[in-house]
């Protein structure tokens, strides 16, 4: 059974990972730096679903990340706080439900 968040009473009804993703989307169109707790979430929120890609999408955001996945053009910024070993068995986890341990 997948849980399901409204977003708003005329607004469509969404799983917890799209609610995450948009979430974490509206904090960035917005110029809010998302927490390491709220991308960890984001991230689980991927795992629970199966949604690997989305997860992998999600820590290639984080510019301490972003070498481990081959991405050397990333832009220069300060990086606070690393991605945790929360974000990283998340995301493998996702990987593995998802059946892309190749990747």
């Amino acid at each position: 059974k997948e849980l399901i968040c409204e977003i708003s009473d005329d607004g469509p009804v969404l799983t917890w990972w799209e609610c995450a993703l948009s979430l974490l989307r509206r904090m960035r169109e917005d110029d809010i730096s998302p927490s390491l707790q709220s991308i960890s979430s984001v991230v689980s929120a991927c795992e629970a679903a199966g949604q690997w890609q989305r997860a992998i999408g999600v820590l290639e955001l984080m510019p301490s990340f972003s070498p481990l996945l081959g991405d050397d053009q990333m832009e220069e910024t300060s990086d606070p706080e690393p991605a945790n070993l929360y974000c990283l068995n998340a995301a493998i986890s996702a990987c593995e439900k998802g059946g892309a341990w190749v990747e």
